[in-house]
């Protein structure tokens, strides 16, 4: 009926799909191993009760990047070796990563080329795809998160120096960055227009920092819980409004 308000909802649709009931904008990523088509079907329903539908099909098409089609992850931390697995969880071999206490890997989806950051050793590594270790960067104290950005530099959260660090892609720099003398940062990932985003943990408390391109901090929140992960909402693009973390006593937050 004229005026009524419209509520939209989906009647058929593939894995991971939403739509928002008030502007009808459908959202869906898929994920590996969906190619082909997918049937959808929207609802429109006005507030007296009277709905129309629409049926429509998507296909979807093997990206560029499916050649790395495999999942990087830590096999043994103590021993310091990540493995390369199927998306079926088969393990298709494991490696050294030259360190020890090996915390996190971060895969660049240009080339295949495996990071990892050894927490023990203090030190960050770099793979080929075929696990051969291109060069590994030492007195790097404590090292946990790592991302990789457009240009493969990897940053990491230098735990035990209270740093960021910012590694050449091709190990010929390392840049420390100070991120106002805040204590512990253990998690980092990049967000929209190249900002680097820091969550850092103590025993009660921790910060979120969000930093530029160029190492700079531009603004931070301090937290009544430690931080444990970051994520951004790929959906929006919004970094600040959309910045997930999750604290150790189960609790989420929005900045």
């Amino acid at each position: 009926d004229e005026g009524l308000a419209v509520t939209y909802s989906l009647v058929r649709f593939p894995s991971g799909m939403w739509i928002n009931p008030t502007t009808g904008k459908i959202h869906w990523i898929p994920a590996f191993g969906r190619n082909g088509s997918h049937t959808v079907e929207v609802k429109a329903t006005d507030g007296g009760g009277q709905f129309v539908t629409q049926t429509y099909n998507i296909q979807v098409k093997t990206s560029a990047y499916k050649k790395w089609d495999v999942i990087w992850g830590v096999t043994d931390s103590t021993n310091g070796r990540i493995s390369k697995q199927d998306y079926n969880g088969k393990t298709i071999a494991t490696y050294s990563t030259g360190g020890t206490g090996t915390y996190s890997v971060a895969v660049n989806p240009a080339t295949g080329d495996v990071w990892a950051t050894n927490n023990s050793s203090n030190s960050v590594s770099k793979l080929d795809k075929n696990g051969r270790q291109l060069f590994i960067k030492t007195n790097i104290s404590k090292p946990w998160g790592i991302y990789l950005d457009s240009a493969g530099n990897a940053w990491v959260a230098e735990n035990g120096a209270s740093t960021v660090v910012k590694i050449a892609a091709d190990g010929s720099r390392i840049d420390r960055f100070n991120i106002n003398g805040i204590p512990n940062p253990k998690t980092i990932i990049g967000g929209k227009n190249g900002d680097i985003w820091v969550g850092t943990s103590t025993s009660s408390y921790g910060y979120v920092l969000r930093l530029n391109s160029s190492g700079q901090v531009l603004r931070y929140w301090k937290l009544v819980r430690p931080v444990m992960d970051l994520a951004i909402n790929p959906n929006t693009g919004h970094t600040v409004a959309t910045m997930w973390y999750a604290s150790s006593s189960n609790q989420l937050a929005v900045i």
